[in-house]
């Protein structure tokens, strides 16, 4: 494909703002495939794009990256496209993630704006939401619709906290906690809905969701006062309402606890 000879090449190694032109070149072609059969230059482009975005991609100039992120960002966020993007929604969200870590403001820069995009098509994909919590999908939903996810988000949150101290914050740690408190939390009534061959699968996420609680619980006695306020946002989302009680009184007890610490 032409387009990806000339972003892999020498000629594409200059920054247009979000790659501009560019960019629209790649929407453009896909837009075109017809929409009565299923799309194969779509897959192909993802595929392509999102292995140009890793961390084994460094053979490239680092200009090839970023522009892979922009047009990533370009197709996640068109609606023409919306239907054909959610299967590779898992590995666009490592490709931003991934890319929060990097040393170039640029590689950053677009990253952040590809993880937006692709928050906004997986979970916040309902614009007429009237309020926090309304019209965003569960946990179980998202974790059942991208379910090698949740294992990488957990092994990231538990990486960026061991990382992080009271006065230097991991890069990771606010993207992560912005995604999860977006998620709704999930009853055992669900769980029990779930069908018998589904049965083992809902109560390995409900393990899952308490593994998240335990990480969060620590972010909620971070000094920075946005961490704590991302953390609480989590917890209230995550956590199944019949577990909320017991979830706060941990809390209070904990503050308590410090509190007598600090004035003994």
């Amino acid at each position: 494909m032409l387009l990806f000879d000339r972003l892999e090449g020498s000629k594409q190694q200059f920054v247009l703002r979000r790659s501009a032109g560019f960019a629209y070149s790649f929407l453009s072609i896909l837009r075109a495939e017809p929409r009565n059969c299923p799309p194969t230059l779509l897959p192909y482009a993802l595929r392509r794009l999102t292995e140009l975005t890793t961390s084994q991609a460094e053979k490239f100039h680092w200009g090839v990256k970023v522009h892979a992120l922009n047009v990533l960002r370009l197709i996640f966020a068109d609606a023409t496209l919306a239907d054909n993007v959610m299967e590779f929604s898992t590995k666009a969200f490592i490709s931003a993630i991934q890319g929060f870590e990097d040393s170039r403001w640029a590689v950053r820069n677009s990253s952040m704006i590809l993880f937006t995009a692709v928050v906004q098509r997986t979970v916040d994909n309902h614009k007429n939401a009237s309020s926090f919590g309304q019209g965003l999908v569960s946990a179980q939903e998202f974790f059942h619709t991208h379910p090698s996810l949740d294992a990488y988000l957990l092994k990231q949150l538990e990486r960026v906290i061991s990382l992080s101290s009271q006065s230097q914050l991991h890069p990771l740690l606010c993207p992560l906690l912005l995604l999860l408190s977006r998620l709704n939390g999930f009853t055992e009534e669900e769980v029990e809905g779930v069908d018998a061959g589904d049965k083992h699968k809902g109560q390995h996420q409900v393990v899952k969701i308490g593994q998240f609680l335990e990480l969060l619980k620590g972010c909620a006695s971070q000094r920075d006062g946005k961490v704590r306020s991302m953390a609480g946002k989590a917890l209230a989302a995550l956590a199944p309402p019949e577990q909320v009680m017991h979830l706060l009184t941990q809390l209070l007890q904990a503050l308590v606890d410090h509190i007598n610490e600090s004035t003994s």
